[in-house]
């Protein structure tokens, strides 16, 4: 396995930790590689690399978001966000 498929699988996994969010919640200043909806979510991600910022996204509960992320805000429901 290469050294760049090693880090990627780390970050996946919360190799540096992890934020839990519930509704009228937000980190603005942290980068994170994949956010987790524990229920039912809807959130906001004001910077995601090489795309769009997403104003309203709905996440059902255990589906995964990957990317680099930034500025989440969660809407409704709660979310495991894991640090990049």
């Amino acid at each position: 396995m290469s050294e760049v498929s090693k880090t990627n699988e780390r970050l996946v996994f919360g190799d540096k930790g992890f934020n839990i969010y519930s509704a009228g919640e937000s980190s603005v200043e942290e980068f994170f590689s994949v956010i987790q909806a524990c229920e039912d979510s809807e959130i906001s991600i004001s910077s995601v690399i090489n795309s769009d910022p997403v104003t309203s996204l709905s996440i059902p509960a255990g589906m995964p978001i990957y990317g680099t992320l930034k500025g989440v805000t969660v809407v409704s429901g709660k979310i495991i966000a894991y640090k990049r």
